[in-house]
């Protein structure tokens, strides 16, 4: 017998909650999103198909709840968000990716020139919280085709974060940057890089 919540079987209940994560009402999202994430029952595959849907609110919502009840099949799925074209989607699987810390670094490194605009922000980010000094020479590398000023100066400050002495040189070239706030990053970047090799 199927177990009942509010005249709802729970197969219902759970369709109904999959339903409301497309509301354009935050707080019905909010409550749909909570009760899924809470959700005892195995609804991994369910919250992966969505995703894969790649369309609407529900979609990066079942991101977000696959994120949330952080379950390891899910990982496979979230390496394929990262590359995905939906505004949202790539940016929460790169969140999912960093609670895994260094062991999909390359993944994530890997991702960033075939990535959205938002999503590389994201990447790396995650490589910054992630704390992985492996991730300096490719993002080096990266940095010289980067020509969107927040991308360019949250890597630079990312290079400042992780970086050696290898990255002062690059850095150097960005201190008289036109945008100011990618000069101010290189300066505090550099400040930071030339403290550590003192």
């Amino acid at each position: 017998m199927a177990y009942s919540l509010g005249g709802l079987t729970m197969e219902e209940q759970i369709l109904r909650w999959v339903e409301d994560l497309d509301k354009a009402d935050i707080n019905v999202r909010q409550i749909a999103r909570r009760s899924l994430i809470s959700y005892d029952g195995d609804i991994t595959e369910l919250m992966i198909s969505i995703m894969f849907e790649q369309q609407g609110r529900r979609s990066w919502e079942a991101a977000i709840i696959l994120t949330e009840r952080r379950d390891d099949r899910a990982t496979g799925a979230m390496i394929q968000m990262l590359t995905s074209r939906h505004p949202v989607l790539g940016q929460v699987a790169a969140e999912a990716l960093t609670a895994y810390g260094p062991q999909y670094l390359d993944t994530l490194i890997g991702a960033l020139p075939n990535c959205t605009y938002l999503t590389q922000i994201a990447i790396i980010g995650a490589l910054e919280r992630i704390g992985d000094r492996r991730a300096v020479p490719p993002l080096l590398r990266f940095l010289p085709s980067v020509d969107q000023q927040v991308l360019l100066y949250t890597t630079i400050r990312t290079l400042g974060v992780l970086g050696g002495p290898q990255a002062i040189n690059t850095i150097r070239n960005y201190v008289n940057h036109e945008n100011g706030h990618v000069a101010k990053h290189a300066r505090m970047a550099l400040q930071q890089l030339e403290a550590r090799t003192d």
